[in-house]
């Protein structure tokens, strides 16, 4: 994997921070993250992409896709 990923809890809301380089064979180990992340009650994530230094066409697709999932499990 090419992207490390961390996280941490403040009030509710989960900051994922992605460091190095998100590419497309790194979709679906994030998705899945993001995944347990939500899982865990934590729907609302802030997305810290400061870390990264490039990021693949399918980085974008990735969000969304989890954007799609947090939204209906939380509603919003």
């Amino acid at each position: 994997m090419h992207v490390d990923i961390g996280i941490r809890h403040i009030s509710g809301y989960a900051i994922v921070a992605l460091h190095g380089e998100l590419a497309l064979a790194d979709t679906p180990a994030v998705a899945a993250h993001l995944i347990r992340v939500m899982a865990a009650g934590r729907p609302r994530i802030i997305a810290d992409l400061a870390g990264l230094q490039s990021i693949g066409y399918s980085g974008p697709l990735t969000w969304l896709a989890c954007s799609r999932s947090a939204t209906a499990v939380s509603g919003y």
